[in-house]
């Protein structure tokens, strides 16, 4: 053991002395660090206890527990895990602990063919496959069937989401349309996070630690019973992040903390149960935003707004369910959910938005038939204040952002039907209904037909209609991006000004603004997929996925710069004004590929390898393509080296992203988990060990400078009562 850690010594100090640029060298460092430890551990092997066996037993289950896993976010019932008919991936808390991330958009790296790029310190681009960006309009996220989903940018605000790791039950993450069950948004792809339920949560779990990017962190869970026969769980979290760095090693302004407190009461049993979630979050976070840039003559440059930005949530939400003595089973979900984002430091806007919402659905067998139907309403109050930045000082100066008040009222209703036309061979044929006030009517079938005739082995295709609704700043919203100076419009051929115009000598800046369209319809997916999931050996399991999508009534911003066709002379001064339009169409298709294996009682590997082609086949299709990874690949490690340790390995590999320029990359963490009881975990963590720094993903939307993911250490305790 005392090898094993002097090796990392030496290993993490090289690293700190040596610039890796090959990319030969980085894999061998790679291979050698992950292969390394895990052939000291298997070469140290302690004494058989009881406390060992218990270990061994742990490690042992965990691909039957896999396997025979039930899973609700495809179907919108229970299904076993091994022949549900989608591409999905579980993530639990046991996988959460051992990979050593400690944000909620950073576990997803785990899942196949997820891209995840963290941009700065508290921002990341997460989806499924394709279209990744800071604000990911085509991922739905739910937490407890509550949706998280934003629509003033359409997307998700991870540094909103962190929950404590101890809280999740799992996370289901479909890749591919889930519109049939889920709706609008649900169009490439569902993450649905499940929390414990209360009486799942034993006594008391606090986490503290600290490290190199999180300068203190700390969560608890704690669950009991009631005097009237329920139970209740009461949890918290915090944490503070340092800022991040500008590839030229400046600082990005971008350092954050937040805290989230939350609690949760279960009622009643499996025939009638009830339940009642509350949480509440508050942030404070520093930004280094975009602010316009200028065309000017001379040339005219404005730094980046740097301000400080806060922000609050909070959720009530009650939940009901069971079975009536007919057979039929019966969820109601609802909740209210507030949230607002004052950055008027930073973008001169403060957003705040409302939404209450009731969900219920219901599911019962009949014959060869296995109907699941429901309808659900949702009501969004939008609202903001905008005020003209400070620096902002010169003539035609505008406020930079501009979201008028709104409100939307959404109706849906769906039905499903699961027919077994054989003992072996199943048909999902479904649909769903909803209207809402941007688009109108929409038609959302899908189909999925799957055969498990062969034991342990499940093949499946789906074919599936979802569509993307447009966000309020598409919709209602402006946005300045950019200035033009007056007087290059009255430029003389020979670079000089014309003074005799009424334009020139005063200083006047016209605004270049993108602006919302109510005439907007629509982004439509069609979607065909195929794959296969098989549990090989009691040892291994393997998992893949092949899919096509076709992409129509694209919302893309009109490519070139702007000129006269754009001047708008409506206001008091003039401007130039451009809008999103459904005018383009996109292509992809890829394969994934996953697998599990159980190598010992002690040795537990997981893999996956992501091959996605995108192709975009309209006019302005060049601020699209290349956005997102063509490949990934992953190998992640836990091997249990004595009935008290636990080293964890992920490898992780992503492809460049020619868009915005980023090399591709290789990210390497080690970790090691001491047990020196049976109620406490003491975690040590490197991660980013292969170099000092690298970029991972960009957004011009939101920043102009590029951020640096730097390496980090941390350390935590974690202790049960």
């Amino acid at each position: 053991m005392k090898a094993v850690k002097y090796m990392l010594k030496l290993l993490i100090h090289a690293m700190n002395r040596v610039d890796i640029t090959s990319c030969r060298f980085t894999m061998w460092i790679a291979l050698l660090l992950f292969t390394g430890t895990t052939v000291f551990g298997a070469l140290n092997h302690g004494f058989s206890t009881d406390r060992e066996e218990r270990i061994r037993n742990i490690f042992s289950k965990t691909l039957e527990q896999l396997v025979e896993m039930e899973v609700t976010s495809v179907t919108g019932v229970e299904h076993q895990w091994l022949e549900t008919p989608a591409a999905v991936h579980v993530i639990t808390s046991d996988d959460i602990r051992r990979s050593g991330h400690r944000h909620l958009a950073e576990i997803l790296r785990m899942a196949p063919g997820m891209n995840v790029g963290r941009i700065d310190s508290w921002h990341w681009a997460v989806t499924a496959r394709t279209f990744n960006d800071i604000w990911v309009s085509k991922q739905l996220v739910l937490v407890d069937g509550r949706e998280v989903y934003g629509q003033w940018f359409s997307g998700v605000f991870w540094e909103f989401e962190d929950l404590p790791v101890d809280l999740i039950d799992r996370i289901e993450i479909i890749r591919g349309p889930g519109a049939t069950v889920w709706g609008i948004n649900a169009m490439n792809g569902v993450i649905n996070i499940r929390t414990k339920k209360a009486a799942d949560i034993d006594g008391t779990t606090v986490t503290a630690g600290f490290g190199t990017e999180q300068r203190g962190f700390g969560e608890f869970v704690k669950g009991g019973a009631l005097d009237n026969g329920g139970n209740y769980s009461i949890w918290g979290r915090f944490n503070t992040d340092h800022s991040s760095l500008h590839t030229d090693g400046s600082d990005s302004h971008d350092a954050w903390n937040s805290g989230r407190i939350g609690v949760r009461f279960d009622f009643g049993d499996e025939e009638r149960n009830y339940s009642l979630l509350a949480d509440y979050f508050q942030g404070s976070l520093e930004a280094d935003s975009v602010s316009p840039s200028f065309t000017a003559f001379p040339p005219k440059t404005l730094s980046a707004y740097t301000g400080q930005s806060t922000a609050e949530a909070g959720n009530i939400q009650f939940l009901a369910g069971g079975i009536l003595d007919n057979g039929l089973k019966w969820d109601f979900n609802t909740f209210y959910f507030t949230r607002y984002h004052d950055h008027l430091e930073t973008y001169g806007i403060r957003l705040e938005e409302d939404t209450f919402a009731m969900d219920l659905r219901a599911s019962f067998s009949k014959g060869l038939h296995n109907f699941v139907l429901g309808a659900s309403y949702r009501y969004q109050n939008l609202a903001s204040i905008t005020e003209v930045h400070s620096d902002l000082t010169f003539l035609g100066a505008v406020e930079q952002s501009n979201f008028p008040p709104d409100k939307l009222d959404t109706y849906q209703g769906f039905i499903q039907d699961t027919i077994d036309l054989s003992d072996d061979l199943h048909l999902m044929l479904g649909s769903k209904f909803e209207n809402n006030e941007y688009t109108g009517s929409e038609w959302l079938p899908g189909a999925r037909l799957w055969w498990t005739g062969t034991p342990n082995r499940t093949l499946w295709a789906s074919a599936s209609k979802a569509v993307r609704m447009p966000s309020f700043y598409l919709n209602s919203g402006e946005f300045t991006l950019h200035y033009i100076q007056a007087e290059i419009l009255d430029m003389m051929d020979d670079g000089s000004v014309n003074n005799s115009t009424t334009l020139s000598g005063i200083g006047l800046y016209l605004p270049y603004t993108i602006y919302g369209n109510e005439d907007i319809g629509p982004e439509v997916l069609k979607s065909y997929e195929i794959g296969w999931r098989e549990e090989v050996r009691a040892d291994l399991v393997l998992d893949a996925t092949a899919f096509i999508y076709n992409y129509e009534d694209l919302l893309l911003l009109p490519q070139g710069n702007p000129g006269l066709s754009d001047l708008d002379m409506s206001g008091p001064l003039p401007s130039f004004r451009r809008t999103f339009i459904n005018a383009d169409s996109a292509e992809a298709y890829g394969i994934e590929i996953a697998g599990a294996w159980q190598a010992n009682a002690k040795w537990k590997i997981d893999a996956s390898h992501s091959w996605t082609k995108f192709n975009p086949t309209g006019r302005n299709g060049a601020i699209i393509d290349g956005i997102d990874p063509e490949r990934k690949w992953q190998i992640r490690s836990t091997y249990n080296f004595r009935n008290d340790l636990d080293i964890h390995q992920n490898l992780y590999y992503v492809d460049r992203i020619p868009q915005y320029n980023v090399d591709s990359f290789m990210r390497l963490d080690i970790g090691m988990t001491w047990r020196p009881n049976d109620t406490t975990d003491v975690s040590l963590w490197g991660q980013n060990l292969l170099e000092p720094s690298h970029e991972e993903y960009h957004s011009t939307y939101f920043k102009k400078n590029k951020a640096k993911i730097e390496r980090s250490f941390f350390l935590s305790i974690r202790k049960k009562f």
